[in-house]
């Protein structure tokens, strides 16, 4: 047990190493050779209107394309950072956020090294390398999906069906994040279910 809390630990820590390594150098070094503007802020006004929204603002109406939960982190920082500054922090976040998914979607799935290959190929995608200069609600909608992916990735492939409990919470995430979602969302169903069957103990599945 104390082993694998060590192991866990550890993976948890290079999550996040992986995750920063991610945003800075796809921020600081690749993403101005993919964009000719510092910053991509395509429908601004919609996330405006969206902070607005979400901090209470009466008057302004909430758009039905967006989800809300992917505001959690811009909304609050809007009042006292400025609406600007709180979308680029999301944005900071969402990508490392992504990062640290992708290790543990490869390291689930295939090992450590894995892990470390699948950040090292998410920096050749461009759209992956601007998410942090991409001020919108939507690198915190990638970074739902792709956290939902390691979540249910790693509950699918654990020996104990109590982890299945992960692969839950990945769908939910991919649910929550966007109606697009449940292109994800219905392909992993499909595995947990296989992964229930398999199980030793299905009951507890």
């Amino acid at each position: 047990m104390k082993h694998v809390s060590i192991g866990i630990a550890i993976d948890c820590a290079v999550a996040l190493m992986m995750g920063a390594a991610f945003w800075w150098i796809a921020d600081d070094q690749l993403a101005r050779a993919h964009m000719l503007d510092a910053w991509n802020t395509a429908d601004l006004s919609d996330y405006c209107n969206a902070i607005l929204h979400l901090n209470g603002e009466p008057d302004v109406p909430w758009s039905i394309k967006r989800s809300k939960i992917t505001g959690w982190l811009a909304a609050p920082l809007a009042p006292t950072e400025g609406i600007m500054t709180a979308l680029r922090v999301s944005s900071i976040t969402a990508s490392i956020l992504v990062g640290a998914g992708l290790y543990v979607w490869g390291r689930a799935a295939a090992g450590r090294t894995a892990g470390v290959l699948a950040v090292l190929a998410a920096l050749a995608l461009g759209p992956l390398v601007l998410l942090s200069r991409i001020l919108t609600f939507y690198p915190m909608v990638a970074a739902f999906l792709v956290v939902g992916a390691a979540l249910t990735t790693v509950g699918i492939v654990s020996k104990n069906p109590k982890h299945l409990a992960l692969t839950g919470a990945g769908m939910g995430l991919a649910l929550l994040a966007d109606v697009r979602g449940l292109v994800w969302a219905g392909p992993w169903s499909i595995a947990a279910a296989w992964a229930i069957w398999r199980s030793s103990d299905r009951r507890v599945a």
